[in-house]
């Protein structure tokens, strides 16, 4: 449909800010050795950067093409792509022949090619060419023709304001249609001059839509793109140069309303740059205040208006939504037009804005003719008003006459059915005419019609700014029916209007207008009226006109007037002087059904006015009264000042925290006295007025309490939305309870800080400087407080083994601060540091992010393994000593038996096989050693695993123990038990019982003792296992002060850390040892 401003790319635009380049630039490559073969492919990437010029020729357009290709610089950076009409059943041989006109290497696409610069790539027979993501593809043709529409079309999606296309001589009308696409996103189009094309047909009929930017011989088009191409890489307007001096702009929307009567004041900014942009490249303007001057001219405001009032438009312009319209919409409302109305307008009544030259117009035309036939007849009557402010577009719509490029989208039926043919045209018939009123009207100005069930407006409202959208939104809502449809852009929304109509597909643009009452649209009652007045007394200029021009002779005087016998040709021209007038009054018949809409509309509207404004007043009544409960009701003390801070208006909850009166509205806050201990409060006033920020800030009473500050602007209502702020609110929120909370969770967290059992440091993200440890880290790495608080690692000597900083360090970092995860978890690694005392030590670090005092800080959480690591490699070794013990006892004791035995069963076996019988001597040796073998084999595996812990529990074990322990040994060894098996898991009872076989072996071997008793006992939830002897004992001073020289006592402490267990072993010189193990019950699974 038409949009009544130029079509452009709002995303590309926003690229390259205020200013639209045309081309992007492209950079020339060096000459090339002539070619014709397919060219390697490049990146994606960098075709999509080479500028691309399109060129489509027919009948002749070989001819146009020499010249224009002869007169082209090899080096000129361009892409030139060439869509001719070649017959599918012969080899084409147009790249050879258009190598002969350049030097440029002349490629046919049969396949996917990469776009290079200095090049030209032509059609291959039998296929399309289009160009996709900055690739040339040759898909296969269809027997349907239009390959130089189908080249065009292609790349103005793929280049959108950077598009080219030249259209050469030929015949038929091939690349109107895609000259119009590339037009429509802001392209720039060339026709080769009309009386130089052999055949004028296809520049003709892309001239006449008025789109064209220049109208040039073939041979002088290389000239023109090459200093457009230059030109489009400097940029005239920047968007500083709009921000300081607007009044630029407001000078050429005056100048071009003087000029043409056309008001663009609504349209977007960035609309207007981009098409003045264009004009300023055509005309080879060097800055905007020479643009300025060439505006004065008629002729080039002229130029510009075209370029701003396009009419972008097909029949059934985007199928999917038409299909939908065809299938749901247009059928409910046939059905709902034919239920009774409250209103006298019968039928169905559509109205369709921004209309151009008819072609969706007429679309929906023969969509509703279908309707009412299937519906059964013609009870429901059919009315269409379409608009438009281009009295040009209007002229051609009512000529109802169109190319067959333009029907392209029209069904072959509905061709045969609603169109006649007029030589190479379509002509729309009387009946479907008949169906239309076709009128000037302003939607930005001009009243909304009424009682509409259907509006039509597509891709119109997106050229101008929220404002207007949200106004125009409006009318249609107070148009629209409840129930009615709203047809828009895929592209466009209701976000301005989202209360007045409900999506019935977003995506396809459809809409459905609800039951909300919709406002008059505002009106100035005398220029509306003043406005109407031409249309309802039309001049008689053109009736004049016409009766200057009569067919009739008359001669004679007043008393005797005799009618003269008129000629055949006279006849022929009466009668098509007859068939103007007619046309002439149908269009004056049209104008005057519309200005009685218009005033029906305006009597309506008058009253509608009326009754909304006293709506309004009692709306501001209720609303002042809710504003103040609302404000007494949220218990929150709100302030608010003026420019000056003097106090507005203030809420009860305001008089805890400054001594407020009613009378003190007026004066200055700074005059009334307070209970706040902050002194910063109208300096954060005065920077909310100059900066229009908002301001945060803790503040704390006289007696304590706290309050949470917020300092905001004003925006009056009746300002602008981004204007200077009228004034200030001041909240006060009673924030009390949460910091009191906060005190309590700062002492837990400190105490849990300094209390634990495990060292711990905080340390700032940022700077890497210790901002706090605890005692168990100042006892583990040996420096105190003062040697780290506000230092990085590195700097007071806190090391890892190879001397890289522990800690997150500003300068280098670490291994922490690079292994810490982003996420709530702690990040956990096993090293080495070197302490104070250049001690190495094994520790566990686990670091979690934390948010300390306000910043981003590492919380340290260390655990000292060294004592485990050391524990861990004894273990080892003693592994590796039992493990040697083993093996000799295997091949000392249990092999030599075993070594005996065969030798006795080898003899015995000799003596058999000799005749001889047995010896019953040896048989009784053999029988001892074996049972000796057996006793060994047990003692073995008793020592490996007790397995009379699995049989008969840990006591059974202990006093196998104790009994094995004297018979071995000759010791006196007792054991003493509960009486009861203690409730123990298998591996507890195992590291108990070699706790106790761990020192009774000590006391036998090392302690000279001479009585040993071993006692199990329960006291309470607690399990006791004491082991005593009478030997020498060892020098006094405590298990936790005992440096054993072999690793017995570090395994037994291993072992029962395991478990959960405490160790303790006293004693003191010749009164003998006890290592007693405590074990508490509840650590029982």
């Amino acid at each position: 449909m038409k949009t009544g401003v130029p079509a452009c790319n709002h995303n590309a635009y926003a690229r390259h800010g205020a200013v639209a380049y045309i081309w992007e630039s492209g950079s020339a490559v060096p000459h090339q050795k002539r070619r014709t073969k397919n060219v390697h492919p490049a990146s994606s990437s960098s075709s999509a950067t080479v500028p691309v010029v399109a060129v489509g020729a027919s009948s002749g357009g070989i001819k146009a093409l020499e010249a224009f290709l002869r007169k082209m610089p090899a080096h000129c950076g361009l892409a030139f792509v060439v869509a001719m009409h070649l017959s599918r059943e012969h080899e084409s041989q147009l790249a050879s022949i258009l190598q002969g006109f350049t030097a440029m290497p002349v490629t046919r696409v049969d396949s996917s090619v990469a776009v290079l610069p200095n090049h030209v790539f032509v059609i291959a027979p039998g296929k399309y060419l289009a160009l996709e993501s900055g690739r040339l593809m040759a898909p296969s043709r269809s027997p349907q023709p239009g390959v130089i529409d189908h080249l065009f079309q292609s790349l103005a999606t793929d280049r959108q304001e950077q598009a080219v296309g030249i259209v050469l001589s030929g015949s038929g009308a091939d690349g109107t249609l895609g000259m119009l696409a590339i037009h429509e996103r802001g392209g720039f189009l060339l026709a080769q001059d009309p009386e130089e094309a052999e055949y004028p047909d296809m520049p003709n009929s892309i001239i006449d839509t008025g789109v064209v930017d220049v109208v040039l011989p073939a041979a002088d088009m290389p000239a023109r793109l090459m200093a457009m191409q230059k030109e489009a890489r400097r940029p005239r307007i920047a968007s500083k140069q709009f921000d300081k001096d607007e009044a630029i702009l407001v000078d050429i929307l005056d100048t071009l309303r003087t000029q043409t009567g056309y008001d663009f004041n609504h349209y977007k900014r960035s609309t207007l740059l981009r098409q003045i942009q264009r004009r300023m490249i055509v005309v080879d303007a060097d800055d905007m205040p020479a643009y300025v001057r060439l505006l004065d001219r008629k002729q080039e405001a002229e130029a510009l208006l075209r370029n701003l009032l396009i009419s972008v438009t097909r029949f059934f312009r985007d199928p999917n939504a038409y299909q939908m319209l065809e299938g749901e919409v247009i059928p409910e409302l046939f059905q709902y037009a034919g239920l009774p109305r409250s209103d006298d307008a019968g039928g169905l009544r559509v109205w369709v804005p921004a209309c151009a030259t008819g072609e969706e117009v007429y679309s929906l035309a023969m969509l509703l003719v279908e309707q009412q036939e299937k519906t059964g007849g013609r009870q429901t009557s059919i009315q269409i008003l379409a608009t438009d402010i281009d009295d040009t577009a209007l002229s051609a719509a009512r000529h109802k006459q169109y190319t067959g490029a333009v029907t392209d989208g029209v069904s072959k039926e509905r061709l045969a059915r609603f169109f006649n043919r007029k030589g190479e045209a379509y002509e729309v018939n009387d009946a479907l005419r008949a169906l239309v009123v076709f009128s000037r009207h302003d939607l930005t100005c001009d009243p909304p019609f009424t009682r509409m069930d259907l509006v039509s407006c597509r891709n119109l409202l997106m050229y101008f700014n929220a404002g207007m959208q949200q106004r125009i939104l409006k009318c249609f809502a107070y148009s629209l029916r409840a129930g009615g449809c709203l047809f828009l852009g895929a592209a466009e929304g209701i976000d301005h209007a989202s209360r007045y109509f409900e999506p019935v597909s977003k995506q396809l643009g459809l809409y459905r207008r609800t039951q909300v009452k919709s406002p008059a649209p505002p009106l100035e009652v005398f220029p509306l009226a003043r406005r109407g007045l031409p249309e309802l007394v039309p001049g008689t200029g053109a009736a004049n006109e016409v009766a200057g021009q009569g067919a009739l002779s008359v001669e004679g005087s007043q008393e005797s007037i005799s009618r003269q016998s008129l000629s055949q040709q006279e006849l022929v021209l009466a009668n098509q002087e007859m068939q103007s007038l007619n046309e002439e009054l149908r269009s004056m018949m049209e104008e005057l059904e519309v200005a009685k809409e218009e005033l029906q509309s305006l009597n309506e509207e008058l009253i509608t006015v009326n009754q909304e404004l006293q709506n309004k007043i009692e709306e501001h009544r209720r609303v002042n009264n809710d504003l103040h409960v609302l404000i007494e009701s949220t218990h929150m003390a709100t302030l608010f000042l003026d420019r000056k801070l003097n106090i507005m208006l203030f809420t009860p909850e305001c008089t805890k925290i400054y001594n407020l009166l009613p009378v003190d509205i007026g004066r200055p806050l700074d005059h009334i006295s307070h209970r706040h201990t902050y002194a910063g409060i109208l300096s954060d006033a005065r920077r909310v007025l100059e900066r229009g920020v908002e301001v945060n800030h803790e503040v704390q009473m006289q007696d304590g309490s706290w309050y949470a500050m917020r300092a905001m602007p004003y925006q009056s209502a009746e300002g602008p939305a981004r204007g200077p702020a009228a004034g200030v609110v001041l909240t006060f929120a009673d924030i009390t309870p949460q910091k009191k909370m906060e005190q309590v969770s700062d002492d837990r967290f400190s105490l849990a800080f300094h209390a634990g059992p495990m060292a711990a440091s905080i340390v700032s993200r940022e700077r890497g400087e210790f901002l706090a440890v605890n005692n168990i880290f100042e006892k583990i790495t040996g420096f105190s407080r003062k040697d780290v608080t506000g230092r990085s690692a590195a700097s007071f000597g806190l090391h890892f083994g190879d001397h890289v900083p522990l800690m997150p360090d500003a300068a280098n970092g670490s291994d922490l601060a690079e292994n810490t995860t982003d996420d709530d978890a702690p990040n956990t690694i096993v090293t080495r540091i070197r302490t104070h005392k250049g001690a190495e030590r094994d520790v566990v670090v686990s670091t979690t992010d934390i948010d300390f005092d306000g910043s981003a800080c590492y919380l340290n959480l260390f655990h000292d393994i060294t004592e485990r690591k050391r524990l861990e490699r004894e273990i080892l070794l003693v592994s590796d000593r039992e493990q040697r013990r083993i093996g000799a006892d295997l091949h000392d004791g249990l092999g030599a038996h075993l070594s005996g035995v065969s030798m006795m069963v080898r003899g015995v076996t000799r003596r058999l096989r000799g005749g001889h019988a047995a010896d019953p001597g040896d048989m009784e040796d053999i029988a001892k050693l074996l049972g000796e073998g057996i006793e060994q084999a047990r003692s073995l595996a008793q020592g490996l695993s007790p397995f009379l812990i699995n049989v008969g529990g840990l006591t059974v074990a202990l006093a196998k123990l104790a009994s094995r322990t004297e018979e071995i040994t000759g010791i006196t060894c007792t054991f003493e038990g509960t009486g009861n098996e203690p409730a123990l898991s298998t591996e507890q009872s195992m590291h108990l019982y070699r706790i106790a076989q761990e020192a009774v072996t000590n006391a036998a071997r090392h302690g000279e003792a001479d009585h040993i008793r071993v006692v199990l006992s329960e006291t309470g939830r607690d399990l006791c296992l004491d082991i005593h002897d009478d030997g020498i004992g060892f020098q006094p001073g405590g298990a936790a002060s005992v440096k054993p020289a072999g690793m017995g006592l570090s395994i037994m402490r291993y072992r029962a850390d395991t478990i959960g267990a405490r160790l303790d072993v006293t004693g003191s010189p010749d009164h003998g040892t006890t290592v007693t193990c405590t074990f508490t019950a509840a650590n029982t699974p």
